[in-house]
């Protein structure tokens, strides 16, 4: 059942996303990636708010893992890095933060050099 309630939430996420995204290429043609970016800070707003509720097992796996998952994986990523520095693992905050950057980077860009 798990795989379904995570499933379900991921598709939702993904959909929102892709209609955000159109919709944003309707109205911005700059440069900066605008609906990416708005996403990513409403799935990290998102998260956090969620998680500060203590939601059920079940909202967890549909909003957190599945809808929050297929909407962005940011917000995993920002809430991760936050519960880092909670715990005092600067070294590891900073690696982390700074290994998921460059090295996201440089796998993305590995199409352009191939």
């Amino acid at each position: 059942m798990s795989f379904l309630l995570v499933g379900i939430g991921a598709a939702s996420g993904a959909l929102l996303r892709y209609l955000v995204s159109r919709l944003v290429h309707l109205f911005y043609k700059g440069s900066f990636p605008l609906a990416t970016f708005l996403v990513n800070m409403v799935g990290s707003y998102m998260m956090a708010l969620y998680l500060i509720t203590k939601p059920s097992e079940t909202v967890s796996l549909v909003m957190l893992v599945g809808f929050l998952g297929g909407l962005t994986t940011f917000s995993t990523f920002a809430v991760e890095g936050v519960q880092l520095l909670k715990k005092k693992e600067v070294f590891t905050f900073i690696y982390y933060i700074g290994m998921s950057y460059v090295l996201g980077i440089l796998l993305a860009s590995l199409r352009y050099v191939l």
